[in-house]
């Protein structure tokens, strides 16, 4: 698929759902680890990089996508110990994804471009 050969490695699975409204269109659920950086500022903007660059391929293969949503996992410390969890989530309709210029856009902000993001609080530290 395009997600397993864009991450490589990191690529857990991926999930192409109908969309309840719009038979023809899809919603796309990505799983997968993301890069860790040498701090958590790092990491996020690594994180934001590699969505940006999936989002582009997804977008570009012609699938007619509703929206596409990624769920990125790290190994984090909680208060038990270091266990890989659920670091950040993106969403991004396809509405909106026709609208950005993927050869000119900042991927370590591609956080302004996403309809939605949540992130760990341990990343926001």
């Amino acid at each position: 698929s395009i997600a397993s050969k864009n991450l490589g490695d990191n690529f857990k699975k991926i999930e192409v759902k109908d969309f309840i409204d719009d038979s023809t269109k899809k919603l796309v659920l990505v799983h997968y680890n993301g890069n860790i950086g040498y701090d958590n500022a790092m990491t996020k903007k690594s994180m934001l990089i590699q969505t940006a660059e999936l989002f582009k391929e997804l977008f570009a293969a012609g699938i007619p996508i509703q929206e596409v949503t990624a769920f990125i996992y790290a190994d984090m410390k909680g208060s038990n110990g270091s266990h890989e969890r659920l670091a950040m989530k993106c969403q991004l309709k396809g509405s909106n994804a026709a609208n950005i210029d993927w050869r000119n856009i900042n991927k370590t902000k591609f956080d302004q471009n996403l309809d939605n993001i949540w992130i760990a609080p341990a990343l926001k530290k």
